[in-house]
């Protein structure tokens, strides 16, 4: 399948199914090797609906491709998107620590990148297995502070 194919079939499906926010942003290979597509809401206006009825359009219709998402969500509405993504079949996710970093553009200043301590935890909470190093998250999540707010000098 041609990469102008298969993007107008997904834009046939998106365009039928779900709102404007989701874009497709970032391809990792060719459709004739692995396949990896992130599907994103970078201003993290899309619901969990929205989210859960894309995944569920797409993974079905491309199953050679692996779909991951890249949602921006505040602290009241993260799991829902998670759990809608997850429901629908994603297995791959974008997430920092903390959910550092975010969208300039979004009209909340609470919406950033989902955090990665968030994803851990729903997938302790539901008996998911992550393979992520605990004590290195934790690490991180230290290290993030003091570049995120550091201590000012005495």
């Amino acid at each position: 399948m041609s990469d102008l194919i298969f993007f107008t079939k997904v834009y046939q499906i998106l365009r039928g199914h779900v709102s404007y926010q989701f874009i497709i942003c970032h391809r990792t290979a060719s459709i004739a090797f692995n396949s990896y597509i992130k599907l994103s809401d970078t201003v993290g206006v899309a619901s969990k609906e929205t989210v859960g009825a894309l995944f569920q359009k797409v993974i079905p219709e491309f199953k050679e491709i692996e779909f991951g998402a890249h949602l921006h969500c505040t602290p009241a509405n993260w799991h829902d998107k998670l759990k809608a993504a997850y429901d629908a079949g994603c297995r791959r996710f974008d997430v920092a620590v903390k959910g550092y970093g975010g969208c300039p553009m979004a009209n909340d200043e609470l919406v950033g990148n989902m955090a990665t301590e968030n994803l851990v935890n729903f997938c302790e909470e539901n008996q998911i297995t992550h393979g992520l190093n605990k004590s290195m998250l934790n690490y991180c999540m230290e290290q993030s502070a003091m570049v995120f707010n550091p201590v000012p000098a005495s």
